[in-house]
């Protein structure tokens, strides 16, 4: 990008690579981040699980039967995969239907993540991965290590207050995105433009991409405001 040539030095590099990827409102290049726009598709693939039958789907169903999603280990693949669980349900929420779909303290169902919403709790519990199922319908005591701290206690009645509120149904859990979606499924430009668009503007960035200067002019002027 800064030479011309295939083999470079760091001190050639005028801006970092992160910061080439952001828009140019942000400060940017606006070059893709290819990281970003890669993973795009592979959360719309843990997507379609929830919303597309297929030989696929149906076989990772089976294989995590009575299990939550990612408890299984299915090889190296899978687990790239289902390292991207947390961006998905930063997107999404779970509908709960029969509870046998969502992961009882990581997917959002229940007013956010019960994991990050009740920590002194979860420090405690002796099954981190768990289905909404299986805690509805078995003893609530069992998931937890036999002694507690008195802020866990605590936390624990707050919690079995609100699951007094929950029922389930025969019917299947729902996933609700939202980002806008395609037949159904999550965008992966809309995906890539949501992680994208943390950065906040950056002021001068009128100035120099509006002005009449050669483009190389605009890039080192951007590399020099930003020193």
């Amino acid at each position: 990008l800064w030479t011309g040539e295939e083999s470079y030095h760091g001190s050639k590099c005028l801006i970092a690579w992160d910061q080439v990827c952001r828009s140019k409102k942000q400060g940017g290049l606006g070059i893709k981040h290819l990281q970003t726009q890669n993973t795009a598709p592979l959360v719309k693939m843990l997507h379609r699980l929830f919303t597309q039958p297929s030989p696929w789907a149906s076989w990772i169903s089976k294989e995590h039967q009575n299990y939550p999603l990612g408890s299984i280990d299915l090889g190296p693949h899978w687990r790239s995969l289902i390292a991207l669980l947390p961006l998905l349900r930063k997107h999404t929420k779970m509908l709960p239907g029969d509870g046998r779909h969502i992961n009882f303290w990581h997917d959002v169902w229940l007013d956010g993540q019960l994991s990050a919403k009740f920590q002194a709790l979860y420090t405690h519990t002796v099954k981190l991965n768990c289905l909404l199922s299986s805690v509805l319908h078995e003893d609530f005591r069992c998931f937890f290590v036999p002694r507690i701290t008195p802020t866990a206690q605590q936390q624990m009645m707050q919690l079995q207050y609100l699951l007094q509120n929950v029922t389930l149904s025969a019917e299947p859990d729902e996933i609700v995105c939202n980002l806008k979606t395609k037949n159904g499924l999550i965008s992966s430009s809309e995906l890539y433009r949501s992680e994208m668009a943390t950065f906040e503007t950056w002021p001068p960035w009128s100035a120099i991409w509006r002005s009449a200067a050669p483009p190389k002019s605009k890039i080192f002027c951007l590399a020099d405001v930003q020193e």
